[in-house]
């Protein structure tokens, strides 16, 4: 009877254990089911945060027609940090998707730019590869778009080689050909970016014209330091009334960035999520408390 009796006991102690080793499961894999949906909803709201930045109008009053402005293109793995000294919004590596354009007035631009871009070092690990800033000089016609772009890379060691040696090149995507592919990337001692109106020939009352077609190419020089905006008080007298205000159009979606080979969905996710949120800024991580905090 006795031995009866602890066979009944130590089934039943084996039952239990294997209830709890269940819950256990059902729980770890719930709780990773809620994160993974919590993080793929962070994920959204970053990438919809945005898709506002990727097309912007930066010339004031009403919208014009093609053929009153231009539209200037920058290809994925470039970005702009300010044009004709005015700060352009960052759009994060995590979540930029496509080129981004910006439509302009016709006339003369200087673009502070650098290259890019987020590749994987291994299953586990990305690296994010920055060239120094770039100075680009560049003339655009009123009806004429173009793209500032650098060469695609093959592998994170191409990567960093194109980015301590940067080629940019300006194409023509009417027709499809570099207006100038640049051979020398030549150092420039620039304190900060120097502020440029379009150029404005003959314009007439209400309209600007169009650069001159003997305009110089597109030149390309490094800036010494991306840390000093051009403040109202360090412009011309009544350079400050002139600062052109940047205006986004409807946003559209951008897709989620692809995600690393041999990496479980969580894992990936939580990685790229901590990854973003270390390089988001200040607005970003703002709106995102914004959200998760009403």
């Amino acid at each position: 009877m006795t031995h009866a009796s602890g066979k009944a006991n130590d089934s039943g102690r084996s039952q239990s254990a294997s209830d709890q080793r269940t819950q256990i499961r059902v729980f770890i894999h719930r709780d990773l089911a809620t994160r993974s949906l919590i993080l793929l909803i962070l994920l959204l709201l970053f990438a919809a945060c945005a898709a506002d930045k990727m097309q912007m109008r930066l010339y004031p009053g009403p919208e014009r027609s093609g053929e009153e402005i231009a539209r200037l293109l920058v290809s994925e793995s470039l970005e702009v940090q300010s044009i004709n000294g005015e700060p352009i919004p960052r759009v994060s590596r995590i979540v930029r998707s496509g080129e981004r354009g910006f439509d302009l007035l016709p006339g003369g631009y200087e673009v502070v730019l650098y290259y890019d871009e987020i590749l994987a070092k291994s299953a586990a690990e990305d690296e994010v590869v920055q060239s120094e800033l770039q100075l680009a000089r560049l003339e655009i016609e009123a009806g004429q778009v173009v793209r500032l772009e650098t060469r695609q890379v093959v592998d994170l060691d191409d990567a960093r080689r194109l980015a301590s040696d940067l080629r940019v090149t300006l194409v023509d995507v009417g027709s499809g050909k570099p207006i100038r592919q640049v051979i020398e990337v030549q150092p420039a001692v620039v304190s900060k970016p120097v502020v440029v109106r379009p150029i404005l020939p003959n314009a007439k009352p209400g309209m600007e014209s169009s650069a001159s077609p003997s305009s110089p190419a597109p030149v390309v020089e490094r800036v010494a330091s991306r840390e000093e905006p051009v403040t109202a008080e360090e412009q011309a007298p009544g350079e400050a009334q002139r600062r052109v205000p940047t205006i986004a159009p409807a946003p559209a979606p951008a897709p989620a960035p692809a995600p690393v080979a041999g990496a479980s969905p969580a894992v990936h996710t939580l990685h790229l999520l901590k990854f973003w949120w270390e390089r988001a800024s200040s607005e970003e991580r703002a709106a995102f408390r914004g959200w998760i905090d009403p």
